[in-house]
């Protein structure tokens, strides 16, 4: 059967079509496999895996799960998982919805289970959130995490993600789900970054490597 290519969502920009760039960026950041094989490896048939991640409908919050838990274990799961929250609430027009899979029950994917960093936010005396302040070209700053901008910067020096975990000491997996934790960082605040070069671009933007670095 021909390697059927994902098609991008007919969603206007928001909270969905984020979730779909997304599920799409770790797609193609493991070599894009076929949603055949990777039908096999989760579950589910294949029709079911390429719904999930090409819409326009939101999946269910199990598919979901198991497709990023495969991709990149606990960290990936709590990014998908909080666009998928995002995205269900957008579809359904309420503001919140509440997960109901327990992490605890997926199995092991990876002996390495990173801890999530929060985002670089303060907060004031009433516990509001803070959005940093801009970034040193006037864009909208993203808030990555100090990790987040250490495995960004390694990987605009860097020629495959290999050479990055070598790097970093990290796993391939663990490079993976920072790196679409970026993307999707940078695409919620209007700033979508889905190839290589357009994360240059933002790193630039953002003051963490100079003109001639890239």
């Amino acid at each position: 059967m021909p390697k059927k290519p994902l098609k991008k969502p007919a969603l206007p920009p928001g909270a969905r079509r984020d979730f779909f760039d997304a599920m799409q960026a770790m797609v193609r950041e493991a070599g894009n496999p076929p949603t055949v094989k990777l039908g096999q490896q989760v579950g589910y048939s294949h029709q079911a895996v390429y719904k999930a991640l090409t819409g326009p409908n939101m999946p269910s919050e199990q598919i979901t799960t198991v497709i990023a838990h495969w991709f990149g274990a606990e960290e990936a799961v709590a990014t998908a998982l909080d666009l998928w929250r995002r995205a269900v609430a957008e579809q359904q027009g309420s503001a919140r919805v509440n997960s109901t899979v327990d992490p605890a029950s997926l199995p092991e994917k990876s002996a390495e289970q990173p801890t999530r960093k929060p985002a670089d936010r303060s907060t004031d005396t009433s516990g509001t959130i803070v959005p940093a302040p801009p970034t040193p070209y006037g864009w909208r700053d993203a808030g990555l995490s100090a990790r987040e901008r250490e495995v960004l910067v390694a990987w605009v020096h860097s020629d495959s993600k290999t050479q990055v975990g070598r790097q970093l000491y990290l796993s391939i997996g663990t490079v993976n789900t920072h790196v679409t934790r970026i993307r999707s960082k940078y695409a919620a605040v209007g700033r979508p970054a889905n190839t290589k070069a357009a994360l240059v671009a933002r790193a630039f933007q953002d003051g963490l490597v100079e003109l001639d670095e890239v």
